[in-house]
């Protein structure tokens, strides 16, 4: 992993235990979700960026038992629990979204889960997506939605308090980053979870 890799996304996770403990039910709702709006072939590549401690990948190997798992992630510590979690369903190894360790064109499916508002550049991360993804594969991206009213709270007060975090988007900054990025076929749909809190999920496709 370069060190531009590291500065880019500038994610800190020194205690994967504790993150299980206080968000693993809310990372493990989020993968159902996640789950009901994608449609997942059960066989083919898929990959997880920002995998953290693996709720997504333990749900595709529930859900696709005859799919290729991967999964990245800057947390060492985040990554040891996903690799107790999933058991050797899924590759894992340590890197940034914005330099993916695997060759051009070798996923089917790109996904990724609450993490884009951690990226200081998410131009290059979806770059990267469009790169590791075959011509026809899809980038599937949800993260928190500045469109509703709570996360903009929540962003303005994690952009003074939290260094991980950097800043949220709203559906159509995502859907500009994507169509920049050359996806295909683009669509964002933005929906709540609960009363307070919303997310938005991105699609697209890379035609070539």
């Amino acid at each position: 992993m370069t060190a531009q890799a590291l500065a880019s996304s500038t994610y800190h996770a020194s205690d994967g235990a504790a993150y299980e403990v206080w968000l693993g039910r809310w990372t493990g709702r989020l993968a159902n979700l996640f789950l009901d709006f994608a449609e997942f072939p059960d066989t083919g590549d898929i990959l997880d960026v920002g995998c953290g401690t693996g709720a997504l990948l333990a749900a595709l190997a529930s859900s696709c038992p005859g799919a290729r798992l991967a999964g990245v992630d800057l947390s060492p510590e985040m990554l040891a629990i996903a690799a107790a979690k999933l058991g050797g369903a899924a590759e894992l190894r340590e890197a940034g979204a914005e330099a993916l360790p695997f060759a051009d064109a070798e996923f089917d499916i790109v996904v990724s889960t609450s993490v884009f508002h951690y990226l200081r550049d998410p131009h290059a991360a979806l770059a990267e997506m469009k790169r590791v993804l075959r011509p026809g594969g899809e980038a599937v991206v949800t993260d928190w939605c500045d469109d509703f009213v709570a996360c903009r709270v929540c962003d303005a007060f994690l952009r003074i308090f939290n260094r991980s975090h950097f800043r949220t988007y709203g559906r159509e900054e995502c859907g500009r980053m994507l169509t920049d990025a050359g996806f295909a076929g683009m669509r964002v749909e933005a929906y709540k979870v609960d009363w307070l809190w919303g997310l938005m999920t991105a699609t697209g496709t890379r035609s070539i």
